[in-house]
């Protein structure tokens, strides 16, 4: 009798070390790994839809990317003495400690963040055939590219600021990092433009061997080969 209540213990203690340790181990409800997600092409594509999606917040193209410029030039005066959107950039009174392009700063390096992780998992991606790839690879080099761009031009002094352009200029994030926000010492200008172009490069000659891997929405609202084209002939224009 006893050895029967010692086999039926450790049968009890094997099975529940085995769920114990499927529950221990199992997924985030609420998170995926990288590896689940591309696993497959509808996990990478969702990736690539997340960034343009962020691409459409306010505290970038609707709202302060876009009202940066005209502020701080002057083309926009506030109707009301309350609430005033970007009022430290306004008065150019930003420094570390308070900054109201911290938001845009945020949303920038987490697309970058995206694009990376991309462009390091895309041959995970298996049921993706090699055109579909390209087009994710294409469309991730140039995002990167446009993000690095926007963040120089609000962060940084012109490309001709100093003769070789060597004055600092924004972080570079080309490898997939462990944090969303980088920290450091910036690089020059000179290597963040020569890293955006060099990223619309990859993405111009990847495009005419890729297909269309979205099923909504104008092919308009993506990046192609001539989008990519000419944020390169834009990138040159100021540099």
């Amino acid at each position: 009798m006893k050895k029967n209540i010692y086999i039926a213990l450790a049968v009890f203690i094997t099975a529940f070390s085995s769920s114990c340790k499927k529950f221990l181990f199992q997924e985030p409800s609420n998170n995926i790994s990288i590896t689940d997600i591309f696993k497959d092409l509808e996990g990478a594509r969702t990736t690539l839809a997340g960034s343009y999606e962020q691409l459409k917040s306010t505290s970038y193209y609707l709202k302060d990317f876009s009202a940066y410029a005209e502020l701080t030039a002057g083309n926009i005066k506030y109707s009301k003495l309350s609430n005033r959107a970007l009022l430290s950039s306004y008065e150019f009174n930003n420094d570390l400690n308070l900054n109201d392009m911290q938001p845009f700063f945020r949303t920038a390096y987490s697309i970058i963040y995206n694009t990376n992780t991309i462009i390091a998992n895309i041959n995970n991606v298996a049921d993706a055939s090699v055109q579909q790839k390209n087009k994710l690879l294409a469309d991730a080099y140039s995002l990167r590219a446009l993000v690095h761009f926007d963040l120089n031009r609000v962060f940084a002094q012109s490309f001709s600021f100093t003769s070789d352009a060597s004055h600092p200029g924004i972080f570079i994030q080309n490898q997939l990092s462990s944090v969303l926000t980088p920290f450091g010492t910036p690089a020059t200008s000179l290597a963040v433009f020569n890293q955006v172009k060099s990223d619309l490069d990859s993405a111009i000659l990847l495009y005419p061997n890729s297909v269309n891997i979205f099923t909504v929405g104008n092919d308009k609202t993506y990046f192609s080969l001539d989008a990519a084209k000419a944020l390169k002939s834009r990138v040159a224009l100021y540099s």
